[in-house]
């Protein structure tokens, strides 16, 4: 019965543990536009890496903008939460087929 006790307190703390999130700067969201591989596929908004690039210049102070306002606000657009995830199958799977 112990063994219970011990995981519902463990449950219990994860829910009241606090994650905290440090605003962005403007210059870190402008490096990370212009890191950005132009090889890679687009995401859901269809935008290439390159048109991002290209545009970082100006797009980084409204993105570190909107970035700290969710921060600050504690909110996440939903459109964001979505990924399209592919598995990959690792070498003991694939040697035992």
């Amino acid at each position: 019965m112990q063994f219970n006790v011990e995981i519902m307190d463990a449950i219990e703390r994860t829910y009241t543990d606090t994650i905290m999130f440090d605003l962005v700067w403007n210059d870190v969201v402008l490096t990370k536009f212009k890191s950005l591989n132009t090889t890679k596929v687009t995401g859901y908004d269809n935008i290439p890496s390159k048109m991002i690039k290209m545009a970082a210049d100006y797009l980084s102070s409204h993105v570190t903008l909107h970035v700290n306002r969710c921060i600050k606000e504690a909110t996440f657009p939903e459109l964001l939460t979505r990924a399209e995830v592919t598995p990959v199958l690792g070498k003991t799977i694939q040697q035992k087929q």
